[in-house]
């Protein structure tokens, strides 16, 4: 913002004020005399000069509701500028810069925090048709934009937080106007704000002070009403003046390297930077309880985190109206102390997107293991975060704190940790879950009491630290994964939830797998095949208990979504499947879905597969024809022609036995596998060999690789 002038006040002269609701009035026992009947380049230079100060219909800044212009003379003899009948000649002395707000967006690309491009496309940026700028050289350079690509509208040239710019913009002449010319200087001050956009980019926007000269033609009915008409649309929106989203994005940044088990609690407790805690206005900061200054500053500077305020400092220093003495004795009343002071907070300081999903306390006729934790926080598909929550221990119920600890399985092979809190009533412990040899330890790292306002500020700092090792700690799963090699275990999610394209919900946890489903009809259905097919078919899963009222079916056992890694895998994979549609087919009865997200890896054995989700399965042979789920490409790819024909029987699975070794992923499939992915997915059903071939055909493909690499 550029700098607050000091108006002149002249005595007996007409001036220009404001009232309180911020429309300005004329004042004055004066009346304005006509405009003149010349143009501006008819006046001497002496007069021209004084004249053009009034003659620009809009550059000055009104600061605020009330006050006098910014930088603008407003005794009359100076706001009209004529010709005076003094005999004194006028003498130009200097120059003065009339500034005001307006605010333009940088916006940066992935991974960019503190350079950006303005958006060019559709911008009224100072109502100018073309844009120059000096470069650091002090060279005048043309504003370009990208015309095509997904920068498109964008400016080419990027800019520094916080640089100050040059901008001179000109107008292009028409038929009502022969010559418009504007001349703006920008001063680029550093006012972040940082905005999320659709494609996760991120926005800076910073204030610009200007200064427009603008030599356009008379005669002007009012200039000085003119003037006061362009105040209002100078004033810019307050919005561009919050910073929030800017101080999210640096305080989002994940460490660089993951701190080990013993520095976790240290880290945990570092105070943030200053540069990076979030400025309130002076008023704001001032009311704040104790310990604001963990995560909040103040600044002469006009900055202002609202949202920051209203999003999630105003849920923490409030009391909670669900949370009395007479409700204190019941968990549920705590929930929204701890999901604002805790779960809110480390989900919106998380760089990558977190799902976080909050179960009622589960039936005790569950192992404890398989009932799911209270909270629980899903980054790229790992349960790294949980939690487990009480009002208070009582007699007889598991403690919180050996509950977090009993309810994880740990299949995140060598991660160092995962992280999580317990909480009784107002005490949350932070702590941290790892494995020694055979046991899970629980590593308790900073408690905090959410009774008090200051003391549930304390626990922002914490909740940021962890928000940032909590992509670290997915990272490392991933990467894992993708370079597992020749390695037989991959980490996966003992807790898992997934939303079934047909409406059921399927969530698993460490050894069983439990499905919802949308209506009774569908339900029935398709308990009525898993009935049929109990203890019938080997390497399949199996019912362990249905609830008609909840239309809940509960499987073993737990399987993990994984593709073979090497030719191996895969030889053993397609072996299991096809020694299950064996005894499926010889009930005549056919899976019709098969593709690798049916077929799962055991997670309590090191190397078996299995065939899950019979939901399609029939009688053979159907008349027919069978609806596909989805028109895409790899749903009719998946699926055998002749189901969306009419007359279909057990070939269908053998198309899906070549659908496997075709989807694979693997690019060094044995020349034997591949022959019988093409026997499989025969156009002709009669030409496909039957599933006992196939199991016979992979055990040759085994004898004949004995020995010797795939």
């Amino acid at each position: 913002m550029g700098p607050r002038m000091r108006t002149s006040q002249s005595r007996g002269a007409s001036a220009i004020a404001s009232s309180d609701d911020g429309r300005s009035v004329l004042s004055g026992p004066r009346p304005l005399p006509p405009p003149p009947p010349f143009k501006v380049d008819e006046l001497p230079l002496s007069v021209r000069s004084k004249q053009l100060v009034t003659a620009t219909g809009g550059d000055a800044f009104f600061h605020g509701t009330r006050g006098s212009l910014v930088g603008f003379d407003t005794s009359l003899d100076v706001g009209l500028g004529l010709p005076s009948s003094s005999s004194k000649e006028l003498r130009r002395i200097g120059k003065i810069r009339m500034t005001w707000e307006e605010s333009v967006s940088l916006w940066a690309e992935e991974g960019e925090h503190h350079r950006g491009r303005v958006r060019l496309q559709g911008s009224s940026f100072l109502n100018a048709d073309e844009l120059t700028f000096f470069d650091d050289s002090v060279v005048a350079c043309t504003m370009e934009a990208f015309e095509d690509g997904p920068l498109k509208g964008f400016s080419v040239d990027r800019f520094v937080n916080g640089q100050q710019v040059k901008v001179f913009g000109r107008r292009k002449s028409s038929a009502a106007s022969a010559s418009s010319v504007t001349g703006m200087f920008v001063n680029v001050t550093n006012s972040e704000t940082f905005q999320e956009s659709p494609s996760k980019s991120h926005s800076l926007s910073l204030s610009m002070n200007q200064v427009s000269l603008k030599e356009r033609s008379f005669p002007l009915q009012n200039p000085l009403s003119d003037i006061i008409i362009r105040l209002a649309a100078a004033m810019p929106p307050l919005e561009f003046q919050d910073p929030t989203d800017y101080y999210i994005g640096c305080l989002r940044v994940p460490p660089t390297i993951l701190p080990g088990l013993f520095e976790l609690s240290w880290h945990l407790q570092e105070p943030l930077p200053e540069e990076y805690r979030f400025p309130l206005r002076k008023d704001v900061y001032r009311d704040l309880p104790a310990g604001k200054e963990v995560l909040f500053t103040t600044t002469s500077e006009l900055l202002d985190c609202r949202a920051m305020v209203y999003d999630v400092l105003s849920s923490i220093i409030c009391t909670n109206p669900s949370l009395s003495a007479a409700t204190a004795t019941s968990r549920d009343s705590f929930i929204g102390l701890w999901d604002d002071c805790i779960n809110r907070v480390i989900s919106k300081f998380c760089s990558v997107e977190m799902v976080i999903i909050r179960k009622p306390s589960s039936s005790s006729t569950e192992p404890l293991q398989d009932q799911w934790p209270n909270v629980t926080g899903f980054v790229r598909n790992f349960c790294l975060w949980r939690g487990e929550e009480t009002d208070q221990v009582r007699e007889g119920h598991p403690d919180p704190s050996s509950s977090l600890v009993e309810k994880l399985l740990w299949t995140y092979m060598d991660l160092p940790y995962v992280l999580g809190y317990y909480a009784v009533g107002y005490m949350v412990t932070f702590c941290a879950l790892s494995r020694s040899q055979d046991r899970i330890l629980r590593t308790d790292l900073y408690s905090v009491d959410l009774s008090s306002p200051s003391e549930r500020l304390k626990a922002l700092v914490p909740c940021c630290r962890i928000a940032g090792l909590l992509p670290l700690l997915a990272d490392r799963c991933f990467n894992t994964i993708s370079n597992v090699g020749s390695y037989k275990q991959f980490p996966f999610s003992d807790f898992e939830r997934i939303n079934l394209r047909n409406g059921s919900i399927m969530e698993m946890t460490p050894n069983t797998v439990t499905r919802s489903f949308s209506n009774k009809k569908k339900w029935a259905a398709v308990k009525e095949i898993y009935d049929i097919l109990d203890h019938r078919i080997p390497h399949s899963e199996l019912i362990c208990r249905a609830c008609e009222k909840d239309l809940v079916l509960v499987f073993k056992p737990r399987g993990c979504k994984f593709k073979p890694v090497n030719c191996e895998q895969l030889v053993e994979a397609v072996k299991y499947v096809t020694k299950a549609l064996v005894a499926l087919h010889d009930l005549c009865f056919m899976h019709r879905d098969l593709g690798w997200d049916k077929v799962l890896r055991r997670s309590d054995t090191e190397n078996e597969w299995f065939v899950c989700g019979f939901d399609e399965a029939v009688g053979a042979p159907q008349i027919y024809p069978h609806p596909v789920a989805g028109a895409d490409t790899d749903a009719r790819g998946r699926h055998a022609p002749e189901m969306g024909r009419g007359l279909h029987g057990v070939k269908v699975d053998v198309w899906g036995v070549g659908y496997l070794i075709k989807t694979c992923g693997l690019t060094n499939v044995p020349k034997m596998l591949r022959e019988l992915e093409t026997r499989c997915l025969d156009q002709n059903p009669e030409q496909r060999p039957t599933a006992a071939d196939c199991y016979h055909h992979l055990l040759q493909v085994q004898s004949a690789s004995s020995g010797a690499p795939y």
